[in-house]
């Protein structure tokens, strides 16, 4: 379903979208207080679902859906736009060029992200993945955040979030510099390298998010003009000194329990 504006509240529910060339949803161009919601997605050679707010847009939401295997890019993206929202959603098994969930300044025409974007009550396993189209020589983040066109400053908050077993790093920044970044009440359960991955200037502020299975350790931080604030309760990974290994670590997956956290009760089940 590729949706563009401008136009105003939509509701899409109770969809399901399998085995797809492109994009599961994308709402494109001028969208506006619109939402999609209990909807299921698997299989898609795009991301399953998307908010590319070239010209404007903003305020819509993604909620209580559930992603499975996005073959190529996201399970979910936002390119620009002002305050959008991706809350209690499930994606799982992403496997190429891209992230569980993704918020970037991209492509051209898009309005930078502005207002406040909300990450929150997310549970996003085993993501992450190798980028061949940008020929890097790392792994994507389970959750990234790309400055690619410009500098991203807008309020972003990741809030009550899961990322469980993630193929590399479960928080990523990339680009040209991404501040006013927060992240708290997280969980990590399980990373092929770091908690974090840092390759841009910007600033994060970290609170009560903690961090276990992590197969190189807490912080890859390959700049100097990235200010990470420590705001309590996240364990000792983030007092653990940054490192820039090179060449870039092979992933070690390292065993531990994990069960599915509540909030996945109101996702749509994969039958």
């Amino acid at each position: 379903m590729w949706l563009d504006g401008p136009f105003d509240k939509l509701t899409i529910s109770n969809v399901r979208i399998r085995n797809q060339q492109a994009d599961g949803i994308n709402f494109h161009r001028q969208v506006t207080n619109s939402t999609v919601t209990q909807s299921f997605f698997r299989n898609t050679g795009d991301d399953a679902l998307a908010m590319w707010n070239e010209g404007g847009g903003g305020f819509n939401t993604f909620s209580f859906n559930r992603v499975e295997i996005p073959v190529l890019a996201n399970g979910i993206a936002i390119y620009g736009g002002e305050s959008n929202v991706v809350t209690d959603n499930y994606v799982a098994d992403q496997q190429a060029e891209g992230g569980g969930v993704h918020v970037g300044n991209r492509f051209p025409g898009s309005k930078p992200i502005s207002g406040t974007t909300v990450i929150a009550r997310n549970v996003i396993v085993r993501a992450g993945s190798q980028d061949y189209y940008n020929s890097w020589n790392f792994g994507t983040g389970a959750l990234w955040f790309y400055a690619l066109d410009a500098e991203m400053t807008g309020a972003i908050n990741v809030e009550d979030n899961s990322f469980i077993d993630s193929n590399y790093e479960p928080i990523h920044f990339i680009g040209s510099s991404v501040t006013n970044v927060t992240l708290n009440r997280n969980q990590i359960i399980g990373a092929g390298t770091y908690a974090m991955e840092i390759r841009c200037a910007g600033a994060v502020t970290i609170s009560n998010t903690t961090a276990i299975g992590l197969g190189h350790g807490g912080i890859l931080n390959c700049r100097t003009d990235f200010a990470i604030t420590d705001g309590g309760g996240n364990g000792s990974w983030t007092t653990q000194p940054p490192v820039c290994p090179d060449p870039y670590p092979t992933p070690i997956y390292v065993s531990v329990a994990s069960s599915e956290p509540e909030q996945l009760s109101a996702v749509p089940t994969s039958k």
